[in-house]
């Protein structure tokens, strides 16, 4: 666990571009000659926040999973009075069929945000209401589609600092049932 909170800070060996990743090969240990290739997205930022803020924006969603074809916010709740205090959102995702031996797939999410907790939470759990709404108003755009169920899916992001206490980076744990 030491080389992931510290690597961020690490010297830089080479660094290369691709688009909006930059790629950086880290030296983390240079007695013992351990080095680490580490993929920073350079048009995230660093901070939890950061991320958090990228998690909000559903157009990001398509930038950053190339097989999500299309996604539409179905409807926005409030549930601050049950501690949620960012709005809870509800869409539609369609993800591109991977071969032509599987199909297409729709899947109706909830996106739950903590952001005092630094936290992220999909689930399909309590949606299918909405989802079979959805699928009467817009028959042919779920044509030949599969429902897929997110059971619970999650980020939980946690701030590197170095010596100094200042955020070097974030250590991003996902979940997916």
């Amino acid at each position: 666990m030491q080389v992931v909170d510290t690597c961020a800070s690490d010297p830089i060996v080479r660094e290369f571009n691709k688009g909006s990743v930059k790629v950086r090969r880290r030296v983390v240990n240079s007695e013992s000659g351990i080095d680490l290739f580490i993929v920073e997205r350079t048009d995230y930022g660093i901070k939890p926040d950061d991320f958090l803020r990228i998690l909000d924006k559903v157009d990001y969603y398509k930038k950053a999973n190339v097989n999500l074809k299309e996604i539409d916010v179905i409807t926005v709740e409030d549930l601050q009075d049950k501690g949620i205090t960012k709005p809870v959102e509800v869409y539609a995702s369609y993800i591109k069929a991977p071969n032509a031996f599987i199909a297409g797939r729709i899947i109706f999410d909830a996106k739950f945000i903590y952001p005092s907790e630094n936290l992220v939470i999909f689930t399909s759990e309590g949606n299918e209401e909405v989802g079979r709404e959805y699928t009467e108003k817009h028959p042919d755009m779920v044509k030949g589609l599969a429902l897929a169920k997110t059971n619970l899916s999650g980020f939980k992001f946690y701030p590197i600092l170095n010596d100094s206490g200042e955020v070097v980076g974030t250590r991003v744990v996902f979940l997916s049932e």
